[in-house]
């Protein structure tokens, strides 16, 4: 009878073994691809706001915010220096390199969290200053519509990345 109670013990040890293996092996499955995926809405996310804010022309608004203080930048009183040409650029490459950080992500490299991180507060800092401007202007203001996708995108990506950290 002992014999029989120890290969019972095993197997009943192996399975509860290979069972919490494998609820673990899921959770780090889950929790490495719902930041992955938030982040490539992200990505997204900040392209369509990047298209918005070149369609409404930001960068002749961009000193028009009121909540410009906070983002440390200057104010220049209504004369805009920054030209349409380095706009587009620094959008273009800003956005590519999110992309291509997916690339990194995706492949393991833990560094690239970090990245993602700081992408995530600047897609809620910039969804803060686009709607809160609107707020306080009362009108829309260039970028507003696609910012509350970065807002969204940028919390929930910060919010399941501090998580998986």
């Amino acid at each position: 009878m002992s014999v029989v109670k120890s290969v019972v013990t095993a197997v009943s040890a192996l399975t509860v073994a290979s069972v919490l293996f494998g609820l673990v092996f899921e959770a780090y499955r889950v929790t490495f691809m719902i930041p992955a995926a938030l982040y490539l809405a992200l990505c997204f996310a900040q392209a369509s706001h990047s298209v918005e804010e070149y369609l409404t022309r930001f960068w002749v608004h961009i000193f028009e915010a009121p909540l410009l203080p906070l983002s440390g930048a200057s104010q220049s009183r209504g004369t805009s220096k920054v030209s349409r040409v380095s706009f587009i650029a620094f959008n273009t490459a800003f956005d590519g390199l999110m992309f291509l950080f997916c690339l990194f992500l995706l492949q393991g490299a833990a560094w690239s969290w970090v990245f993602v991180l700081g992408t995530a507060l600047v897609g809620v800092g910039n969804g803060v200053l686009h709607c809160g401007t609107t707020l306080l202007k009362r009108a829309y203001f260039s970028g507003c519509i696609t910012a509350i996708f970065t807002l969204v995108a940028g919390s929930l990506t910060l919010a399941f990345t501090t998580v998986r950290l």
